[in-house]
Order: C-alpha cells, then sequence, then structure tokens
C-alpha cells in the first residue's frame, strides 16, 4: 500500500487476489477505496466473471500507437511500456511509424505507462 510505484501496488493487489485469507480481502477492500490511483483501485477490485474464455477467445492482435509526452503524433522508435490484463508488463520499442504491435496480446484492457525511472 506504501510503495510510490503504481504497478508494484496494482500487482500486489493481483497476487492478494489470488488468495483467500480474511486479511487480504480487508487489505484489497482498503486499496480499492482508498487508493490515490484509479489503475490501482480497479486492480483490487474483486472479478466480477470467473469463467475463462477458450484457448482461442484469450488472445487477440493488438496495434497501439506511441506518443511522445508533449506530441500529438506517433513517434518513430520511441520507448514504451505496456502493461496488459493480469498485470504483464511489455517494454520494448515502437516502429518506423510509431506503433508497436502484439500478434497474441491477452484479451482485457491495455494501457501503456511511462517507465518507471
Amino acid at each position: 500500500a506504501g510503495d510510490a510505484s503504481e504497478l508494484v501496488r496494482a500487482n500486489a493487489a493481483r497476487v492478494l487476489a489470488s488468495r483467500t485469507a480474511p486479511e487480504d480481502r480487508a487489505a484489497l477492500d482498503r486499496c480499492a477505496t482508498n487508493d490515490r490511483s484509479s489503475d490501482v483501485a480497479r486492480a483490487c477490485r474483486p472479478r466480477t466473471s470467473t469463467a475463462r474464455p477458450t484457448t482461442e477467445a484469450r488472445v487477440r492482435a493488438v496495434t497501439a500507437y506511441v506518443l511522445g509526452e508533449v506530441a500529438s503524433t506517433p513517434k518513430p522508435r520511441a520507448p514504451y511500456l505496456v502493461e496488459l490484463e493480469g498485470g504483464i508488463l511489455r517494454a520494448g520499442v515502437a516502429d518506423r511509424r510509431g506503433a508497436l504491435h502484439d500478434p497474441a496480446a491477452p484479451q482485457g484492457e491495455l494501457a501503456l505507462r511511462r517507465a518507471p525511472r
């Protein structure tokens, strides 16, 4: 709860969510209502669906464009850090169009993150 990095707090929440101890549930409830980051608070909320999709439905192709911090157009060869569903982090460098492409990204949300300094 006290770590400065949103990525660390969100991944800790995912670990706690996989457990069943009452103190873990209480910590997740506090996180969901009190964390200063909406991304971390979302990771602390319990999942509503427990059904697992078929193997074919678990992945999809994704293309995203990487913008510089103050730019409004894609930036070629820009470094990126992308967070996929489940807290999976992938880092890389955008192509000459300023894009990243993942032909087998897991289903769910995708977010470009600022790399920790």
